[in-house]
């Protein structure tokens, strides 16, 4: 991860031992069905892509609090969603226009309409990601909203990219 995002403005690189909090943290709101992995011969990870289903409904319904019964209205909200949101993507820099990108993107979508999804929701980007943009507007996705965490001095801003499943029955 920190070979692949070392270009994107504002990232960190992580130490291992907090990719592993934060893998350990994270990981019983995975499904497994939404997280696509493409390794080498010596099982490096080359790309990935992360999904989950929209929990918002949940947390909203919950008004925040997991206790004591809210983790009940957001694990129903993920288990009725029509809606994946995208968390996170990337591909190692050395693999980067070998078309990893579309064969995980297509498993993504055949996944996302085997569970009934008709929308799906692209992490947040920055409009500076000029590569990343390029590619979902390649694809028919529609920039949404732009989100600017400093108003009166926009610094960067950042928005996300819907696609309406329909669209890509051609490629499943």
């Amino acid at each position: 991860m920190n070979e692949t995002f070392t270009d994107i403005y504002g990232f960190n690189p992580m130490e291992p031992d907090e990719m592993e909090e934060l893998a350990a943290k994270y990981l019983s709101f995975i499904d497994p069905r939404f997280l696509k992995v493409i390794v080498n011969d010596d099982n490096q990870p080359l790309a990935f892509i992360l999904g989950i289903s929209d929990i918002c409904p949940g947390i909203q319904r919950s008004k925040g609090y997991l206790f004591p019964f809210g983790f009940i209205h957001i694990l129903k909200a993920m288990r009725i969603s029509k809606m994946l949101s995208l968390l996170l993507g990337a591909i190692h820099p050395q693999y980067r226009n070998l078309g990893f990108d579309t064969w995980m993107g297509a498993e993504m979508l055949n996944e996302a309409q085997k569970d009934g999804m008709t929308v799906i929701d692209s992490h947040l980007e920055l409009e500076t990601n000029h590569k990343m943009r390029a590619e979902m507007e390649k694809n028919g996705w529609y920039y949404l909203q732009a989100q600017q965490n400093f108003p009166e001095k926009t610094l960067k801003s950042r928005g996300c990219i819907l696609q309406p499943l329909g669209c890509f029955t051609r490629l499943c």
